[in-house]
């Protein structure tokens, strides 16, 4: 049974799938075959699908390596395939050659290689510029990260600013939605692969735009696309976007507590912006100015309001936010409240959620696993009969018994590595003090599976 999220995952992809779901019967292969990194199972595709995938890497890999007549010839080709397509296989057709593009300017970048004459630039752009004001989401996407791939390819600040004020021309006139998505992510991805510094002569009138875009409240979709390239701009920024953090953090709370809950791609980004402005003041939360107080106080205003959240996307959301604060301020991070939060957050039926935790509490045993074990031990106190709090059970090995019991059921390989690093962090700041708690503990762990794995041969001879 899939997961929530995963779940939810699948049925907004399966529209774009061209043959469904991976099977063992496609290629019997795979049984032997060691999985790539990032891979997963099931797989693997249908032959066709199999073929155009390999095709958009092969792409990648000859695309860089090309004369630069052959360069215009295969983007000539790509607009007249798109062109040609009937309707029913346009989409199909169109994100095929935008996951080439795409593929063909990751292999020039990786090969620090010019994208050629003007002849091939001009094609690549009006292309891309074609795909930004597609009705379809995805080629919109696509679109998006083909210009900002471009403009980092070129590496022109001319040609870069040409883009971004092709982009503000659209979004100053422009009414649709796929014209305001398309472009706001445009600029998103402009700065994101750009730079800062390649991006500064046109970041005020980014910033402006798009927060004048998040804020129409006839159009949730809008606001997703230009808080989402809102959180592009503050993470690729840097320094440069410190000026713009009061205003786009006075729009974020403005937005949690006036656009409805019922929204939650628009309350899900907000955590995103609210997390790369974190990240864009930093250190600086630490300090004691008027301005900096209010700046960590309203910090910690989103993220209460984004913890009470019915929507476990949000919540999660809201976990890697206090997360970024404790990292640059740890003092001003009550543990006391946070903790037990994130031990009841570990047997959310959500994976994002229990990520997000197991996270943030790697986080917090790097420097204070002591405080972060009895602030767990907490819980225990509220229920004594049981030792039991809405599902999870604290026994006296505190908070690594809960995380060891995890391991049995966790699948998900990052968040399987996460808890190891909190055992360990763990371990090496508490087992000096608790040494016979820790081999006891550990004892009982490797018992348990010695007699799981005895009752599982049994029975299966």
């Amino acid at each position: 049974q899939m997961e929530p999220n995963r779940r939810a995952d699948g049925e907004h992809l399966q529209p774009n799938s061209a043959a469904g779901s991976g099977a063992l019967e496609h290629d019997s292969c795979c049984l032997y075959r060691p999985l790539l990194q990032g891979e997963t199972i099931p797989g693997p595709l249908p032959l066709g699908v199999g073929v155009i995938d390999s095709s958009v890497t092969l792409f990648g890999c000859v695309f860089p390596r090309v004369a630069n007549k052959h360069r215009l010839q295969m983007l000539e080709h790509f607009t007249e395939c798109i062109k040609a397509a009937k309707s029913v296989r346009a989409d199909a057709v169109t994100l095929n050659v935008f996951a080439a593009l795409l593929s063909g300017l990751k292999g020039l970048t990786d090969n620090k290689a010019a994208v050629g004459q003007d002849d091939v630039k001009k094609a690549a752009t009006s292309l891309i510029i074609g795909a930004l004001i597609s009705p379809n989401p995805m080629l919109r996407c696509a679109a998006g990260e083909c210009l900002g791939r471009l403009a980092q390819v070129v590496g022109d600040p001319r040609f870069t600013a040409e883009l971004a004020q092709t982009s503000f021309d659209r979004l100053k006139s422009a009414r649709d939605v796929a014209s305001r998505t398309g472009h706001s992510l445009a600029l998103g991805c402009l700065h994101r692969y750009v730079g800062g510094m390649g991006s500064s002569q046109h970041l005020n009138t980014s910033v402006s735009i798009l927060l004048a875009l998040a804020q129409d409240p006839t159009s949730p979709v809008v606001q997703v696309w230009s808080l989402h390239a809102l959180a592009l701009i503050a993470e690729s920024g840097g320094p440069m976007l410190r000026g713009y953090v009061e205003p786009s953090l006075s729009l974020c709370l403005k937005l949690l507590l006036n656009v409805p809950q019922s929204h939650v791609d628009v309350h899900q980004c907000i955590g995103k912006v609210v997390s790369a402005l974190i990240t864009t003041v930093g250190p600086e939360l630490q300090g004691n100015t008027a301005s900096v107080c209010m700046a960590r106080s309203s910090f910690l205003c989103a993220c209460a309001v984004m913890q009470d959240h019915q929507e476990p996307l949000v919540q999660a959301e809201a976990t890697s936010c206090l997360q970024q604060l404790h990292l640059f301020a740890p003092r001003h991070v009550n543990l006391s409240s946070l903790v037990p939060t994130l031990c009841r957050t570990l047997i959310s039926n959500h994976l994002l959620l229990r990520k997000a935790a197991v996270s943030c509490l790697r986080q917090l045993t790097q420097r204070e696993a002591k405080e972060v074990c009895e602030h767990a031990l907490t819980l225990a106190n509220e229920n004594r009969e049981n030792n039991s709090i809405e599902g999870l059970v604290i026994t006296e090995t505190g908070l690594p018994g809960v995380l060891f019991s995890m391991l049995d059921t966790e699948t998900d390989s990052s968040l399987i590595k996460d808890i190891h690093d909190t055992l360990t962090s763990m371990l090496q700041m508490l087992a000096a003090d608790n040494l016979s708690q820790w081999l006891s503990m550990c004892k009982n762990v490797l018992t348990i599976a010695t007699v799981e794995n005895l009752e599982h041969r049994k029975m299966v001879t």
